[in-house]
């Protein structure tokens, strides 16, 4: 374990605030099969509408994606291995009700990548380069920023005063409309035209994620990438693909200005709905 790798870990873990995250979700130990069962139920079979259970669940979900980016930092091989670390998380993620939520409900595959570098399997690409990593991080950091957030929860489902993701969606057949929610100062807009506004955010940010996956030819790390991000792309496809596509037509743009093409976004979620994580086992 070199300084570097060390160094590394502890801004990852100071950044997404690793140790607490995980103390938040400690508690799920503390709970009855039965009660963790019920708090991480399947949201299609029972409406979460409890803010204490919508914060435990929030939590999770934080703690499941920093530790997606904790294997990324490992497949790049920059991150330092620390025991107590892994012993926290694997105690988390071996719950039969936690790997239910993230192996068959939210279908995600990195945390079960980090469960089994917990166990021992210390996998990396043949060749990271790990500025690579910190791309990883600048754009993750653009993820759910400004009113991305407003579009990310009504594509995840819910309703923010009375507007939907269906709502949302309609609102793509005024061209005008949707330049003026761009054109209005942040601090003065509609929930429907922060909505307009984080489908634009979100178009760029897919733009973004497009050009960092092609600049490696690691194909672990290109999978992991949008493996980071399937969950929206696989599980929320649905009306999300058809907002982007019709933001799209909304927002005519020219290739290489920043907005992803329609032949693009397509593929980008196709290569979601195909991921697999091809690491040979170390030598």
């Amino acid at each position: 374990m070199s300084d570097a790798e060390q160094e590394n870990l502890e801004q990852v873990m100071t950044r997404y605030k690793i140790q607490r995250r995980l103390e938040q979700n400690g508690v799920l130990r503390d709970l009855s099969a039965r009660k963790r069962a019920e708090l991480l139920r399947d949201y299609h079979t029972k409406s979460i509408d409890d803010k204490g259970e919508i914060r435990a669940r929030r939590h999770l979900d934080e703690l499941l994606h920093s530790l997606s980016i904790l294997e990324i930092g490992y497949l790049c091989g920059v991150l330092a291995y620390d025991a107590a670390l892994l012993k926290e998380a694997r105690q988390i993620l071996e719950l039969k009700e936690v790997q239910t939520y993230y192996r068959e409900y939210y279908p995600l595959i990195l945390p079960e990548l980090f469960l089994e570098r917990t166990l021992g399997n210390r996998a990396a690409a043949e060749s990271a380069d790990p500025y690579w990593f910190g791309r990883v991080l600048a754009l993750d950091l653009t993820f759910e920023g400004g009113d991305m957030r407003y579009f990310l929860q009504m594509a995840d489902g819910f309703w923010i005063d009375d507007i939907n993701i269906e709502k949302l969606a309609h609102a793509f057949e005024d061209k005008e409309r949707c330049l003026q929610a761009i054109a209005t100062p942040k601090d003065n807009r509609t929930v429907l035209q922060k909505g307009i506004a984080g489908t634009e955010d979100f178009l760029f940010f897919c733009d973004d994620l497009i050009t960092l996956r092609a600049s490696t030819q690691e194909e672990a790390l290109r999978t992991a990438l949008v493996a980071l991000y399937r969950y929206w792309f696989v599980v929320r496809k649905g009306w999300l693909l058809k907002v982007l596509l019709r933001a799209r037509s909304s927002f005519p743009r020219r290739r290489g200005d920043g907005m992803p093409t329609v032949k693009e976004l397509r593929q980008l979620f196709s290569a979601a709905a195909s991921v697999r994580l091809p690491i040979d086992e170390p030598s």
